[in-house]
């Protein structure tokens, strides 16, 4: 027992002479780095690219829109001009849309600096049916299942995210995701794609697929991870997450062949 009391006596003189003032200076962090949030569908639909810069930890103050910035996609030698619509949007001309196979390569020119991304987009998921049941984890919430066949081509990643009675529920704690990594090419005929999803008996429901990279896929997940609470007794589940933006810039640029298919809420 005495080897016990002296063991840690040692510890804690040790502790205590190392002990030294520590001063983290969360303002002085931040460098104004460039955001890009940019996704190409193969939907004749309005194809955004959103921009604007961090702020300050300790700064009570919403990210900071960018104006004036030089937007540009191109591929295949084809090069499309955005045009800013309002504080930090920028929208490509009516009728341009991606197509699956195609490469898309994004350069951003702003405040005298080139911010550069590239992205193919894959093959869609196309679901055969979706259905609701009850959930068994709470009677008031409803999980989403789904028939489809996985595509056949190794390496597919997809983005899951739905819509009730028109309203898109877009954050990341209401998608879901998965990839081919243990079951390529195969059919499920009954498989849960949303747990414990808000909604009520009748509400019309919607489920998007997106076919992502396999970095995008990466960057979800760790988005994903780090929303999680810590467990008792382990460190946070802090997670680094890398886009896929040059020069510096964060976020991502993602170009993804979306499909859609719709049904009602029941039990």
């Amino acid at each position: 027992m005495r080897k016990i009391y002296v063991l840690f006596a040692a510890i804690l003189a040790v502790a205590t002479s190392c002990k030294k003032e520590f001063n983290l200076e969360l303002n002085g962090t931040n460098k104004n780095f460039l955001v890009v949030d940019g996704m190409i569908t193969d939907q004749n639909e309005p194809q955004v690219v959103r921009l604007s810069r961090t702020v300050s930890y300790l700064k009570p103050e919403d990210p900071q829109k960018v104006s004036g910035a030089v937007v540009t996609v191109e591929s295949e030698g084809v090069v499309t001009t955005f045009s800013q619509t309002s504080p930090g949007v920028y929208v490509a001309p009516m009728g341009f849309y991606g197509k699956v196979g195609k490469t898309y390569n994004l350069t951003i020119n702003v405040d005298g600096k080139e911010y550069k991304a590239s992205s193919t987009m894959r093959k869609p998921l196309i679901f055969d049916a979706v259905s609701t049941k009850t959930s068994q984890f709470d009677k008031d919430k409803f999980d989403v299942r789904a028939a489809f066949t996985e595509n056949s081509e190794k390496g597919d990643s997809y983005l899951l995210k739905y819509a009730l009675n028109g309203a898109l529920c877009d954050t990341v704690e209401n998608w879901s995701r998965f990839n081919d990594n243990a079951a390529n090419g195969e059919t499920f005929t009954d498989v849960n794609i949303f747990r414990t999803i808000d909604c009520k008996l009748n509400d019309n429901l919607t489920v998007y697929s997106y076919s992502i990279s396999k970095e995008y896929y990466e960057f979800v997940q760790a988005a994903e991870m780090s929303l999680s609470e810590p467990l008792p007794f382990f460190p946070p589940p802090g997670a680094s997450i890398a886009g896929n933006i040059s020069n510096g810039g964060l976020g991502f640029f993602q170009a993804a062949a979306v499909r859609k298919i719709s049904t009602v809420v029941k039990k």
